[in-house]
């Protein structure tokens, strides 16, 4: 009994019990922060993408853009997001202006597991000058953790994947010829 009690009161293990206590809870919100600073650098990325890539939308006069070369101007913009030109997609649609209807937030994203791709309208040639456009575009990501606690609330798909969406509205400014002196 003197040997169990000496035991008891023995305090040279002390420190390492803490370690092994603390350490995976410091580790895992070290990795869950880290995770969500690269999320937020990425979204940033996505943003400033489509806030430049509208801004050409909106004062180019060229009637031939297609989904194909608005994506890789995205996609070139946001160099951060690894295959961007594979789960990118776009949806470029003129809103109504007397009642300002927006599309539903349903998800247009690309689910990679379905390889099915959203209906989305893509229509640059068919805007009118002063036209209220929006332009949505969602990029599905691979996150670093698949099974930390912060993953449960944004949006993916079944097997872990994130869904990241920008959208922004502009105006199509009215194409005037210059005429050459």
């Amino acid at each position: 009994m003197k040997h169990l009690h000496t035991w008891i009161k023995d305090e040279s293990g002390a420190s390492t019990l803490e370690f092994v206590l603390l350490f995976p809870v410091v580790f895992s919100v070290f990795l869950m922060s880290l995770e969500t600073s690269i999320i937020i650098v990425r979204q940033a990325m996505l943003e400033r993408a489509v806030d430049i890539t509208s801004r050409s939308l909106r004062l180019s006069s060229r009637l031939d853009l297609t989904t194909d070369t608005v994506a890789d101007m995205i996609c070139d913009k946001a160099r951060i997001i690894r295959n961007c030109h594979e789960t990118i997609s776009l949806d470029l649609r003129s809103i109504v202006r007397p009642s300002y209807v927006l599309p539903s937030r349903d998800a247009m994203c690309i689910d990679r597991n379905t390889l099915l791709r959203p209906v989305t309208r893509f229509e640059p040639s068919q805007t009118l000058p002063n036209e209220l456009m929006l332009l949505r575009v969602c990029v599905e990501i691979d996150p670093l953790l698949r099974v930390s606690a912060l993953m449960a609330q944004i949006n993916g798909d079944t097997s872990g994947r994130l869904f990241m969406e920008a959208s922004t509205i502009f105006v199509s400014e009215p194409i005037t010829e210059v005429a050459q002196q």
